[in-house]
């Protein structure tokens, strides 16, 4: 259903992300005497960012092709659903020692704000991305 142009970018922001994420993770690791939970908590909310990325795409992909009424309530429960699992990990991270609350945090935003900053500062994603002409 994606074509090429989509694929690119979302790699290309998926990308980003773990890179950023492992930035952070390395800096909490060379700052902090005690950084385990610090970068535990880095690590777990860059991944569930990311999987609430990947998440949101099934789904979109998915409502796009259904009747609208059909497709409204794909997307609630798709919603719905990633409230919930980002309710379950920091809940997790609040009750387990071991994850730093702050870091999962800044791990879950992460997604967000490459996507945000990319949209406005990304002139290298929008030309070195692959000709969408082509058939698959």
């Amino acid at each position: 259903m994606t074509n090429k142009i989509v694929d690119h970018t979302i790699k290309a922001l998926i990308i980003r992300c773990v890179a950023v994420n492992l930035i952070l993770a390395g800096i909490w690791q060379l700052t902090i005497s005690e950084s385990s939970p610090w970068v535990k908590g880095q690590v777990l909310g860059g991944l569930v960012s990311i999987l609430m990325f990947l998440q949101m795409k099934n789904t979109l992909e998915r409502a796009l092709v259904c009747a609208p009424d059909v497709a409204n309530r794909k997307v609630r429960v798709g919603y719905m659903m990633r409230m919930l699992i980002y309710g379950l990990v920091l809940a997790l991270s609040i009750l387990s020692e071991d994850i730093n609350f702050i870091t999962v945090i800044i791990g879950i935003i992460s997604m967000k704000y490459i996507v945000l900053l990319s949209a406005v500062f990304d002139e290298k994603l929008l030309k070195k991305r692959p000709n969408n002409n082509e058939k698959r």
